[in-house]
């Protein structure tokens, strides 16, 4: 069983309009309208909608929002209203958010955002589980995710904080705020201890601890019957008999439990997983990661299982865990694709090794640290060679219209004319941090510099570039430590290790991209004016993520080769793959 521990931070009172909340009846609930409701009439209606969910059956996530959906209806509530509510059935928890409501999960070290907007979801609990039912007005005016997440933190306890303790903990910088209309409920799980009597449900000796008492037994019995007489020998050969009888009916009832036991279990899991699965493709389409947390909830209820077999060859099992991996293909879009070899650079040259590629219209660059820079026509399939030794060591390439940059760590930037030869075009800046990636776009050169948190732009001048300046606005230049790439379409992109930031005109824009794949990790994104996606590339997973350009997942593509590459890039409906002095293709339609 488990019980539940919560505390409350309620803002400043609002003229007009309602924010409250209830937490009674295993429901929790934080309901807020601008206007539209009195405090009174907020509070009936949230009093209501606890007791009344005694009376009604909620099995599932769409019993729960079922039962919501009529009470927004009879409540009438106003139509700016935001929403965010959870439901417990046993140890599962169904949850619902309207509008600017919002729920989070802490779970372990782990800390994110559940659902907002207007999405559900439903899970099990675990024991420690931290949830947060809010609006965004509050996590805004707190300082977003990432302020919240360190407020859970405690060296002390490595659970962390109790409500309390988090409630202690957020009060000062709200109250150092306008926090009018600022709710959140803080809920936090533990078990529930139960007192038990041991000797109920002390094991059954198994079956290989009974047999070598069958044997001292039966030792003891021949020698026996070899010294006493014939009345009491049959008396000990019927005592036998009842004691074998007694002892192999308590053995194989054991048995006989414990196998109708598992097959309840296996049942129930797969009830559950089939369960799961269905909601996960009912959401998908307007809620991936709804889908993806419910196609791993499922996972996890095999893994369980798996747990408590202990028999990882339990043909059940794997039926169970070749449904849930198609049905996840499906739901995420993988898409398994071959690869084939393009282009071999060793007829250029035996020890060409790239690096690096960068393409600009139907030419590619491929840089090799060695000291060479190669021009490949992917149309043509046409190879030239431009080597130079002040580019050994070089980190990367860019071009525009033929010209050739080469970026070098602790030199600066190289202009690589036909002959090979090599001028210094930019000096080598005390002012950089960690120059990562760099990008051209109508002739001017960006520079990505994760150790300052910035990116660079140099305006293309007649012998070179103009000094460098900030690409973003005031404000906005931005915590990039972990950035990996840049790729510009007008807008600029910048993938960071788990997501991808998109800048216009120096102002960062609405792009919330979530990707299928639990932890994924870019290696690198790519874009530009002439492609319609973004193509983000996770190494780990051997996977592109295909991402259309207001940040939607679409799909991703999987091959063997991208787990193994250095670089890659697209042209046209093919991706192009960077592997030592050898280029693959993999196609991306």
């Amino acid at each position: 069983m488990l019980r539940s521990d919560f505390a409350v931070y309620l803002g400043t009172e609002k003229k007009e309009g309602f924010f409250g909340f209830v937490c009674e009846n295993s429901f929790f609930c934080v309901l807020s309208c601008d206007e539209g409701l009195s405090k009174d009439e907020g509070r009936e209606r949230l009093k209501n909608w606890s007791l009344n969910i005694q009376n009604r059956s909620i099995e599932n996530l769409a019993d729960f929002e079922s039962y919501l959906g009529e009470l927004i209806k009879t409540a009438n509530l106003p139509a700016q209203f935001s929403l965010s509510c959870g439901f417990l059935h046993d140890s599962r928890f169904f949850l619902k958010t309207a509008r600017d409501g919002e729920i989070y999960l802490r779970r372990g070290d782990s800390f994110s955002r559940l659902i907002d907007g207007e999405n559900s979801a439903s899970g099990y609990v675990e024991p420690g589980d931290f949830f947060i039912f809010t609006t965004r007005l509050f996590t805004d005016l707190f300082g977003g995710e990432e302020r919240l997440r360190p407020v859970f933190e405690d060296v002390r306890r490595p659970d962390g904080k109790d409500p309390q303790e988090v409630l202690e903990a957020v009060t000062p910088k709200m109250k150092e705020q306008d926090d009018q209309g600022t709710v959140a409920v803080f809920v936090r799980f533990a078990q529930e201890k139960v007192e038990v009597d041991e000797l109920a449900f002390a094991t059954p000796k198994s079956t290989s601890e009974v047999e070598p008492a069958f044997a001292d037994f039966f030792s003891k019995a021949r020698l026996l019957f070899q010294t006493q007489d014939k009345k009491r020998t049959y008396t000990l050969v019927a005592v036998a008999a009842i004691f074998i009888v007694f002892i192999w009916s308590v053995v194989l009832g054991y048995q006989r439990r414990t196998y109708a036991q598992l097959q309840k279990k296996i049942r129930t899991t797969k009830e559950l997983v089939e369960e799961k699965l269905s909601q996960a493709e009912e959401v998908s389409f307007l809620n991936l990661p709804s889908a993806i947390a419910l196609i791993n909830d499922a996972k996890q209820d095999v893994a369980n299982l798996k747990k408590e077999l202990k028999d990882d060859k339990n043909r059940e099992v794997a039926r169970l865990e070749g449904v849930i991996s198609q049905k996840e293909g499906e739901i995420l879009k993988k898409e398994e694709k071959p690869y084939e070899e393009f282009f071999d650079l060793s007829l250029e040259n035996k020890q060409a090794k790239g690096t690096n590629l960068y393409l600009d219209g139907d030419v590619l660059f491929v840089l090799d640290p060695q000291g060479a820079v190669y021009v490949l026509s992917l149309t043509k399939k046409s190879l030239e060679k431009r080597p130079s030794s002040e580019i050994k060591n070089a980190s990367f390439v860019v071009s525009d219209k033929g010209n050739i940059y080469v970026f070098k760590k602790k030199s600066g930037v190289f202009k690589v004319d036909a002959d090979g030869k090599a001028k210094k075009v930019i000096e080598d800046d005390k002012d950089w941090g960690e120059i990562a990636g760099g990008f051209m776009f109508n002739g001017n050169l960006y520079l990505l510099d994760r150790g300052k948190g910035d990116v660079y732009k140099y305006l293309a001048a007649q012998d070179g570039f103009s000094e460098k300046s900030s690409y973003f606005t005031s404000g906005e230049k931005g915590n990039l430590q972990d950035a990996t790439s840049l790729a510009i379409d007008a807008s600029v992109y910048v993938s960071t290790s788990d997501t991808i930031l998109k800048y216009t005109s120096g102002v960062k824009e609405d792009f919330a991209t979530s990707f299928p794949e639990e932890q994924s990790t870019l290696t690198k994104i790519l874009t530009t004016k002439d492609l319609e996606k973004v193509y983000g590339w996770d190494k780990g997973k051997g996977a592109i993520y295909v991402v259309n350009k207001q940040g939607t997942y679409e799909r991703q593509i999987k091959s063997a080769i991208l787990s193994k590459a250095s670089d890659f890039t697209v042209f046209k409906n093919n991706a192009y793959i960077l592997l030592g002095g050898k280029l693959y293709r993999v196609s991306v339609e």
